[in-house]
């Protein structure tokens, strides 16, 4: 394979690697893992073996210099951040391609401030705050204050289920008196 075409390779699988990382950081957004599901211990084991794994065959491979002693454990590091990152959504996205089942359900909501994460230095105004029964835990969902109306004592959720979690797809406030105001897609 000629040097051309390696570039060309290598700037192609790094093209897909960030359409990824994108792809996956807006998957938090939408798709909750259940609270029982252990996907972050098993994906933090596989991360952890593969980055001793690298590490250890680049120090099988002998270099005795001594400015090379902790090639191994740079090594270690930087699979260990590029192979987690890479992972770490696998679980909600494999949420997402198999959800199929809609559900609604209408839930007491709270309104916190700032709302959740929404990028890397990025807050969410507010997050509508539910405990959901399906996923067996407290989610949290970006909303804005403009939104909420006044006399809202409810929300009503639609989600798509899947074993392992759910994906919000979207959500309604409902008045006391029991009028549903319009729906706000995630």
């Amino acid at each position: 394979m000629s040097k051309k075409a390696r570039r060309v390779a290598l700037c192609l699988l790094l093209a897909l690697w960030g359409g990824w990382v994108f792809y996956s950081s807006r998957l938090r957004v939408r798709a909750f893992m259940g609270e029982d599901a252990p996907d972050a211990a098993v994906i933090a084991t596989v991360t952890v073996l593969i980055a001793l794994f690298c590490a250890w065959r680049r120090w099988r491979s002998g270099n005795a210099s001594p400015f090379h002693v902790l090639a191994p454990w740079k090594i270690f590091l930087c699979v260990l951040a590029f192979v987690g990152t890479t992972l770490w959504a696998i679980p909600e996205a494999w949420v997402q391609l198999t959800a199929k089942e809609t559900v609604r359900s209408e839930i007491i909501f709270r309104l916190t401030y700032p709302g959740p994460s929404s990028g890397r230095n990025h807050h969410c105004e507010a997050g509508l705050r539910v405990d959901d029964a399906w996923l067996h835990r407290l989610v949290e969902i970006c909303t804005h204050t403009h939104k909420v109306p006044s006399d809202a004592s409810t929300v009503q959720i639609e989600k798509r289920i899947a074993a392992r979690g759910a994906v919000f797809v979207r959500y309604r406030f409902v008045s006391a008196a029991g009028i549903p105001y319009g729906w706000e897609y995630l």
